[in-house]
């Protein structure tokens, strides 16, 4: 009888180190095949330093442009613009600092995504004062607005309105306008947290959503779009899909302009990241596809549809390039600036994290009026032989004619003046 019981225990205790190691060797598997994964779609960690042409590849002009790229120091670093603009660095200490907004009295209000807070930044005679904390400990407050007296703003679920907002950061009350925006992201990777908001001349109030992946079929169908409200807040509708991060987008000529990102995992050359003139109910492709009306490999049966049933890109840029903020001249711009800047936009390319050669970190220009539209270097040297030392992030102008540029990796603000 005992050795019977011993027999029992010990096959017992043997099923239990079976268990232990047939779950060992599941998790050991399991992060095996992730790190392989990861490997395979993100090859970033293989360019090491770069050769001087891979720099110039990315950092010069390879079209004859209409300017001259010029190399300038900007605060012991070396930056280039084109010839007659000066770039100097005009506020700092702004913890990720990303979208920003002007007061007509020149107050910048700016955004954050790596921080929590939003700031005010005064204008003390075209120069900055010292950055005010409007308020902290909100989720991912990436994009603000000004308007009529009001700041608006767009954190990752919701879009809130700060009335009468001042230039020493004080305001009447906050409002909070939409509560319910769709957050964070699906297991696949790739989600998107940010979100924009736009007043557009029709007295409406703009939102995009990024998706919550890479490439899937998402549950919210308020994601990859740009929603549409009454400024109350009411009255949301999904202004336009298909849009998969449609992070920077504004206003032009009576038309919406986007800056869209294309998805990941498919090379580093493809699919290209799109500029859109975004309608009205109109599909622009995501999760189908990409590109030019071309179908995603995941979805082989859907070539058709997106032939048939899709709006291709105006214009599409280098794969991986990130983009963000896009602006195109104001008023004052078109007075000072040289008057070839007239017909285009500008956009900030924030940069690859997954592409074997780095590629963007930059500003561009695009011509808009050239047939086909052409794209060129406006600023870069954020990126050189050891890599990325700055990421900018919104770009735009204040109501005399200067142009600005947020980096949220050097937590600055630079400011481009035509002399």
């Amino acid at each position: 009888m005992y050795n019977e019981l011993m027999a029992k225990s010990k096959s017992k205790n043997h099923n239990k180190r079976n268990v232990a190691l047939l779950v060992i060797t599941i998790i050991l598997l399991s992060a095996i095949g992730y790190v392989i994964y990861w490997v395979i779609n993100n090859t970033a960690f293989l360019s090491g330093k770069l050769s001087q042409q891979q720099v110039n590849e990315n950092n010069q002009n390879q079209l004859e442009a209409p300017f001259n790229l010029v190399a300038q120091t900007v605060g012991g670093k070396t930056l280039y613009a084109p010839e007659g603009f000066k770039i100097s660095i005009y506020a700092t200490n702004i913890k990720g600092a990303r979208f920003f907004t002007f007061a007509p009295d020149g107050t910048m209000f700016v955004g954050s995504n790596t921080g929590d807070s939003i700031y005010a930044i005064p204008n003390n005679n075209g120069t900055a004062g010292a950055p005010i904390v409007i308020e902290s400990k909100l989720n991912t407050p990436h994009s603000v607005y000004y308007y009529n007296g009001d700041l608006y703003l767009a954190e990752q679920t919701r879009v809130s309105v700060y009335r009468g907002i001042k230039s020493d950061g004080t305001y009447t009350k906050k409002e909070v306008l939409v509560d319910n925006l769709p957050g964070g992201n699906k297991l696949t990777g790739g989600g998107h947290t940010t979100r924009t908001v736009v007043i557009g001349p029709d007295n409406k109030m703009y939102v995009s959503i990024g998706s919550s992946c890479n490439v899937c079929i998402e549950n919210d169908n308020r994601r990859a779009t740009i929603m549409r409200y009454n400024l109350d807040g009411t009255g949301g509708e999904i202004y336009a899909s298909g849009l998969r991060n449609t992070v920077g987008f504004t206003f032009n000529g009576g038309k919406l302009w986007g800056l869209d990102m294309g998805r990941d995992q498919i090379g580093d050359d493809i699919p290209p990241e799109e500029v859109n003139i975004i309608e009205q109910g109109k599909n622009y492709g995501w999760p189908y596809c990409y590109g030019d009306k071309i179908n995603n490999p995941e979805y082989k049966d859907k070539a058709e549809y997106c032939k048939a049933q899709t709006t291709g890109p105006v214009l599409g840029l280098q794969a991986h390039y990130a983009p963000l903020g896009i602006t195109f001249e104001n008023e004052a711009a078109k007075q000072t600036w040289p008057s070839v800047f007239e017909n285009g936009f500008f956009g900030a390319m924030h940069g690859s994290w997954n592409r074997t050669v780095p590629t963007g970190y930059k500003v561009i220009w695009v011509d808009t009026k050239s047939s086909p539209m052409k794209e060129y270097n406006f600023i870069t040297g954020w990126l050189d032989g050891s890599g990325a030392w700055g990421r900018p992030v919104g770009v735009g102008f204040d109501l005399v004619g200067n142009m600005y540029i947020s980096d949220d990796k050097q937590n600055l603000i630079y400011k481009v003046q035509y002399q």
